[in-house]
């Protein structure tokens, strides 16, 4: 036997509620044209700069794909600048590569 319960949850007017997709849609607006440095890097991952370049950004493997969005710095004190959306969404499409050889 099948059985249901109809509940109401009060959403406070300080909130909305909308589908993850949308969610990330506007996540995506956020970064669009952005771009990052390391400490914002370091910021969106919670990881240190020394970590990504170990892990990710020096890692022969990922370099050709990462050329499209990622400014490498060609001498030493050179800042680093990332495309905010491409970069965020390369971590999102490769966490179990990225974590994977890391940990």
């Amino acid at each position: 036997m099948n059985q249901t319960l109809d509940i109401q949850i009060k959403i406070p007017d300080d909130h909305v509620l909308i589908t993850k997709e949308n969610y990330q849609h506007f996540l995506e607006q956020q970064l669009i044209g952005r771009s990052w440095n390391m400490k914002q890097l370091e910021e969106h991952t919670n990881r240190s700069g020394q970590w990504l370049r170990k892990n990710i950004l020096e890692v022969p493997d990922f370099r050709d794909e990462l050329s499209e969005f990622v400014s490498f710095p060609q001498r030493q004190g050179q800042a680093w600048k990332f495309g905010a959306l491409k970069m965020s969404q390369w971590l999102e499409e490769n966490q179990e590569l990225i974590f994977g050889r890391s940990e």
